[in-house]
């Protein structure tokens, strides 16, 4: 979370105000027991522009979201989870990403936010922030039976 906090605090790619925001997407899963991590518990280090979310199940399986802001273009943001298993090699159990809408095998993940020829970025992205966060109730269904929404994309 600090290199986060440090890549937010020298302007990140975006405005503070927006990165403020796109905390937001955070809220539910908090609320669902997760909590941010700076470091992964499988020793992969997320990067600094995004946020990582784990919860430790009792069943030895360790649930992940990641936040992901594009690094250099501005006002854009990724939604990838899955779920592992917490003693090592830590096994894939399932993985997806949140998406608009499912394309099958077209889509590997989605890029939320302003497109390219949106003119009001900052809107477009608050928009796909309230968007992306209707739809994470459907990404803790998925980590919790499987069962993937219209917006889950199942990886594997």
């Amino acid at each position: 979370m600090r290199s986060f906090e440090r890549w937010s605090a020298l302007g990140g790619g975006m405005e503070q105000s927006l990165i403020r925001s796109a905390i937001v997407l955070t809220s539910i899963p908090l609320e669902n027991g997760f909590r941010l991590e700076r470091k992964a518990f499988d020793s992969i280090d997320p990067p600094a522009y995004a946020l990582n979310l784990e919860r430790h199940l009792p069943s030895g399986k360790t649930d992940f979201i990641y936040i992901g802001f594009d690094k250099y273009y501005r006002k854009r943001f990724q939604i990838l989870f899955g779920t592992k298993e917490t003693n090592p090699p830590h096994e894939w159990v399932r993985a997806g990403a949140l998406v608009w809408k499912s394309m099958g095998e077209l889509q590997r993940y989605k890029w939320w936010g302003a497109k390219w020829w949106q003119i009001n970025k900052v809107d477009a992205f608050e928009y796909n922030v309230k968007k992306a966060l209707d739809k994470i109730p459907q990404v803790l269904e998925y980590l919790d039976s499987g069962i993937a929404g219209p917006h889950v994309l199942e990886e594997r």
